[in-house]
């Protein structure tokens, strides 16, 4: 009598499962995703939520246990930063830790921080109590082994760049007021990706359920043999032909494991050249300066 494998098994040995893995077992892959459309006292976003649900989907397919927070309870300053410690507790030990971070951010003094829906800053000198630095998301990926990564979807407008005490305040960005700085100082193992080069604003995708980048970045991840040192070239590729816009996705820092991979292929085989799906309807074309500093954050 001749048994059949179970579907999903069978399934599982055609997609190919991510890589470290196997049938029976696989190495913890984790990873935070964060869309923050809804703000209480600057301008709300429209497609935050809708991103981080197209990443986490994608992440989940990877095989990643993702925490998503998207509702408006879980995204004040203390409870994101609660969520981010008690990530940082998971990510330790792990195979792969990501956060992707949806939602506004500034740069100021060379400094990036993500702003949490109920922030407020009259001036620059006060975003340490009502925004969460960059740094603290990045040594929360630190931990894990093979992969680390932050990606900030944040490249936006300053939020707060018509209001008095930035105009006058000497640590506010010189010229622009748009988009994030380059993280300088990077701990030697992690990665982090911003939506568009430093000192750029992202296209945000007006009129479509999720941004150019998001867009991209969902498909790229679940792109069978896929390495991670080739993800922000994909992206980038992705973009132009599935959104018409030439936006450069800005890597920092080197991967450790360059042929890493998110969803490998059959064999493991590397990634076949891209071709864009017919699915998907196009959409139409719509220097700061640096401060060097440590990431000796404790959560």
């Amino acid at each position: 009598m001749v048994r059949l494998a179970p579907l999903w098994l069978t399934a599982a040995g055609l997609i190919g499962l991510p890589q470290g893995a196997s049938a029976g077992t696989a190495a913890r892959r984790v990873a935070l995703v964060i869309g923050i459309s809804q703000y209480q006292s600057v301008p709300s976003l429209t497609n935050p939520q809708s991103d981080a649900d197209a990443v986490s989907r994608a992440l989940r397919a990877d095989g990643f246990d993702v925490t998503e927070l998207t509702r408006t309870a879980d995204l004040g300053r203390t409870a994101l930063w609660a969520a981010i410690t008690a990530f940082r507790r998971s990510a330790a030990g792990a195979e792969a830790a990501v956060i992707y971070y949806a939602g506004h951010g500034v740069e100021a003094g060379g400094r990036n921080w993500l702003l949490p829906a109920d922030a407020k800053a009259s001036s620059p000198d006060e975003l340490e109590g009502s925004a969460i630095a960059t740094g603290v998301l990045i040594n929360a990926v630190s931990g894990a082994s093979a992969m680390r990564l932050v990606i900030l979807d944040a490249c936006r407008d300053n939020p707060f760049a018509t209001q008095s005490g930035w105009a006058e305040s000497t640590r506010s960005v010189a010229g622009p007021t748009r988009g994030l700085a380059r993280e300088v100082n990077l701990p030697p193992n992690v990665v982090v990706l911003l939506a568009t080069q430093p000192g750029l604003k992202a296209n945000d995708g007006k009129g479509s359920t999720n941004s150019p980048f998001a867009q991209a970045l969902s498909s790229a991840l679940v792109r069978q043999g896929l390495r991670v040192s080739s993800l922000p070239t994909m992206v980038s590729k992705q973009m132009r032909q599935l959104s018409g816009i030439d936006q450069r996705p800005d890597q920092q820092g080197i991967f450790d494991e360059p042929d890493w991979m998110f969803l490998a292929a059959p064999g493991g085989a590397p990634a076949p050249s891209f071709q864009a799906s017919a699915a998907i309807a196009p959409m139409p074309t719509p220097a700061p300066a640096q401060t060097a500093r440590g990431y000796g954050l404790v959560l």
